[in-house]
Order: structure tokens, then C-alpha cells, then sequence
């Protein structure tokens, strides 16, 4: 589904990419002039791999036929099973 607005430029999957991306960047310092806080508080963090998967997941639902709440949290549960299986 294509979102066009001040916040969406991007078709869904190619803005879940670009979502690890940045947050990759922030990681390894990349970021820290555009974002000192971010950079500043990743080090801070203990699980990189639960963020990492969760800005992978948070747009999952985009473009379903109900709400993207009602079928994300469903949606992110069975793929994280999938994976830690």
C-alpha cells in the first residue's frame, strides 16, 4: 500500500527497510549529528535485537482491511514464534 503525506513517501516495505536502516546508523554513530539523543541512548540499550525487530514490525499492517492495531499484534507474534523456533 503506498501512503502519501508529510510523514510517508515510501511504499510500506521499502519504509520498513529504510526504519532498520537508520536505526543501524544511529547504532554505529552514523547519526549522531541529525540525532544526538538517539545516538546518545542506544548505547543504553540491552536488547538491540528486540528493537531492531520491532521497527521492523511496526508498520506490518499497513494497507489490511481493519485497523492496523487489530492485526498487528497477531501478525508480530506469529512471525516472532516463526523465528525463535
Amino acid at each position: 500500500m503506498m501512503q502519501f503525506n508529510m510523514y510517508h513517501h515510501f511504499t510500506v516495505d521499502e519504509h520498513l527497510i529504510r526504519t532498520v536502516g537508520m536505526l543501524s546508523d544511529i547504532e554505529h554513530g552514523m547519526a549522531a549529528e541529525p540525532h544526538p539523543l538517539s545516538t546518545s541512548i542506544f548505547k543504553t540499550i540491552q536488547n538491540r535485537r528486540a528493537l531492531y525487530v520491532a521497527a521492523f514490525l511496526h508498520d506490518i499492517a499497513k494497507g489490511r482491511d481493519r485497523g492496523p492495531l487489530a492485526w498487528s499484534a497477531p501478525a508480530s507474534r506469529a512471525r516472532c514464534a516463526r523465528a525463535s523456533a
